[in-house]
C-alpha cells in the first residue's frame, strides 16, 4: 500500500500537521480512527505503510509530528527518526510499538522522542497524548512567529514582540521561581516556551536586567543555565536578541563556574595560530604535537568570552580539514566522515568542552587509520567481524541494527559507523544489497514465483521488493529474469 498525502493546502495556519507510518494497514487505520485528531487541532497530511516512502513524505511536508511504528521492513522506526533528523526535520516523534522491550524505550529516550506507546493505545491515553503534544507544538509555533529578520507577521500584535533584552532560562522542571520573578519585575515581559523546560522572556525595560535576573537565579535551584542577550536602548524585533540569549545559555559548555551569562561576541581571531598549528600536526600525523595543540585550544576557549561559539568554530574548521586529509590520503575511504555541527548539535553530542576535545582527538586518530578496524581493541574487532558474518548469514531475516549493537556489545551510533567503515555501506543499504543479490541468483537459477523469491530473501511485500530491486538494478525483477533467460538462450 502506497501512502497518501494531503495536497489541497486547506489546513488553518495554526493546525498541527502530522504524518502516520506503520507497515500494517489495519494498524494505521486503527490509529487514524481511534485518536481524537480534530479535537486538538491536528491535520493528517500524509500516511504510509512503506518506511522508505515515509522518509520522502516527512522531508516533503516537514510535519510538526511523526507517529511511527518501530518494527518495519528495511528501515526501523529508530532508523527512520535518525534519517529525518539527518535531513534537518524539526518534528516531534512518537513511537508506537507492539513490543514493550526496554531497549526500545532506552533508545527512544536517547533519540529525544516525545513519547513511546504500546499498541493498542487506550482511548484515554491517546487523548492525553494529543493534549500534551498540542500544548508542546503550539509553544514551538509561538517561538517561530518571528521571521529571520526579527519582524512580526502583520496579523500579530507588533507591540508585544519588541524587546530591549531577551532572557533564556533552562530549568530541570516545568515551573520555576525565576520565571515568576522575571514577570513580576518586568510586567510587560512576553514568555514563550522554546523546548522542554526551556523558556524565553522578551523584556521591554529601561536598563540592563542582568543584575536582578542573576539575583533571581541564585534563589532558584531548579535553573540549570540562564542566558541574557546584550541590552539595547531602543526596543527592536527580538530575533537577534533571542539568538544571543540562547547562545549565552549554552556558555556552561565551556564555563561550568556559574549559571548566568550575558552574551559577548567571540573573537575568532584568537583561534588563528593554534588552529594552524593543529592542522599542521594532523598533516604530519604527529601524535606528540596533537596532545599539546588540543590542550592549548581547550585552555584558550575556556579563558575566552563566547566559549561555545569558539568551540563550534574549532570543531567545524577541523572537520573540514580532516575531510580534506582523508580525501588526499585515503581517497575518501577513511574511518567515516566527521560531521559538521551547529552550536546546539555540539552541545547534544558533547556535554562539555573536555568531552568535545576528547571527541576531536578520537576523530583525528581515526583519520590516521589505514585499516578499517585499526584502533579498535582485539575483542571489539572480533565482535564486529562476527556481527558482519551474522548479517551475511541472516540477511533474509528481520534485522535491526539497534538490536545487533546491543547483542554484540556496541554503542548504537558507534556500531553504525563501524559497520559502514567495514562494509563500505550503511547497514540498511548493505542488507538491502545482499537481499537483492540473492534474489538475482534465484531469479536466474529457479522458476520460483517472484512473490516466493521476495519472501525467501526477506521481503514481506512483493510491491516493496520490486521497488527496492528496481532502485538497485534499474529494472524490475520480471524484466531481469526475462533478460537473463534470453541471454542464456543466446
Amino acid at each position: 500500500m502506497r501512502g497518501w498525502s494531503h495536497e489541497n493546502g486547506d489546513e488553518m495556519p495554526d493546525d498541527i500537521t502530522a504524518v502516520l507510518i506503520d507497515d500494517e494497514p489495519w494498524s494505521l487505520l486503527g490509529m487514524k480512527r481511534s485518536f481524537p485528531w480534530k479535537r486538538y487541532g491536528f491535520v493528517l497530511v500524509a500516511e504510509s505503510t512503506d518506511p522508505v516512502e515515509a522518509v520522502e513524505l516527512i522531508c516533503r511536508y516537514e510535519p510538526d509530528v511523526v507517529f511511527t511504528d518501530i518494527r518495519m521492513p528495511e528501515i526501523s522506526g529508530m532508523e527512520l527518526i535518525d534519517l529525518a533528523m539527518h535531513h534537518g526535520i524539526d518534528a516531534e516523534f512518537v513511537l508506537i510499538s507492539g513490543y514493550g522491550e526496554f531497549t526500545y524505550a532506552q533508545h527512544a529516550i536517547r533519540l529525544g522522542v516525545f513519547d513511546y506507546c504500546l499498541k493498542p493505545v487506550p482511548e484515554q491515553s491517546a487523548d492525553e497524548l494529543l493534549e500534551r503534544l498540542s500544548r508542546h507544538v503550539r509553544s514551538k509555533h509561538t517561538a517561530r512567529l518571528l521571521d529571520p529578520d526579527g519582524e512580526v507577521p502583520s496579523n500579530r500584535n507588533t507591540n508585544a514582540y519588541r524587546a530591549n533584552q531577551v532572557v533564556v532560562v533552562r530549568s530541570e522542571c516545568p515551573t520555576f521561581e525565576t520565571g515568576k520573578v522575571i514577570q513580576r519585575s518586568c510586567p510587560g515581559a512576553v514568555a514563550s516556551r522554546l523546548g522542554r523546560y526551556e523558556y524565553a522572556f522578551l523584556l521591554e525595560t529601561r536598563a540592563d536586567a542582568s543584575h536582578w535576573v542573576a539575583h533571581a537565579v541564585r534563589e532558584d535551584t531548579d535553573v540549570i543555565a540562564c542566558g541574557l542577550s546584550r541590552f539595547v536602548p531602543a526596543a527592536v524585533g527580538p530575533r537577534p536578541l533571542l539568538r544571543e540569549a540562547q547562545i549565552a545559555s549554552l556558555y556552561r559548555f565551556a564555563d561550568a563556574s556559574g549559571r548566568v551569562w550575558t552574551y559577548s561576541p567571540p573573537d575568532l581571531q584568537v583561534l588563528s595560530h593554534p588552529l594552524r598549528s593543529l592542522e599542521e600536526a594532523i598533516d604530519r600525523e604527529s601524535r606528540s604535537r596533537l596532545e599539546g595543540d588540543l590542550h592549548s585550544l581547550r585552555e584558550l576557549i575556556e579563558g575566552s568570552q563566547g566559549g561555545i561559539e569558539l568551540a563550534t568554530a574549532v570543531w567545524n574548521r577541523i572537520a573540514a580539514h580532516l575531510q580534506s586529509f582523508v580525501d588526499r590520503h585515503q581517497g575518501g575511504a577513511g574511518a567515516g566522515q566527521i560531521p559538521f555541527l551547529t552550536t546546539r548539535e555540539l552541545v547534544r553530542h558533547y556535554h562539555n568542552l573536555a568531552a568535545m576535545i576528547s571527541g576531536l582527538h578520537e576523530w583525528i586518530l581515526r583519520s590516521w587509520q589505514r585499516d578499517s578496524l585499526d584502533g579498535l581493541e582485539e575483542g571489539g574487532q572480533q565482535r564486529m567481524k562476527a556481527l558482519v558474518r551474522y548479517v551475511d548469514r541472516s540477511f533474509a531475516q528481520p534485522l535491526y541494527l539497534e538490536e545487533l549493537a546491543e547483542e554484540y556489545e556496541f554503542n548504537y551510533s558507534y556500531c553504525s559507523e563501524l559497520f559502514k567503515r567495514v562494509t563500505g555501506r550503511p547497514f540498511t543499504t548493505y542488507v538491502r544489497q545482499r537481499r537483492v543479490d540473492q534474489a538475482k541468483r534465484l531469479l536466474t537459477s529457479t522458476d520460483e514465483a517472484i512473490m516466493e523469491i521476495a519472501e525467501k530473501v526477506g521481503f514481506e511485500d512483493q510491491g516493496y521488493f520490486s521497488r527496492v530491486f528496481r532502485s538497485i538494478t534499474g529494472i524490475s525483477p520480471s524484466v531481469f529474469r526475462e533478460t537473463q533467460s534470453n541471454a542464456n538462450e543466446g
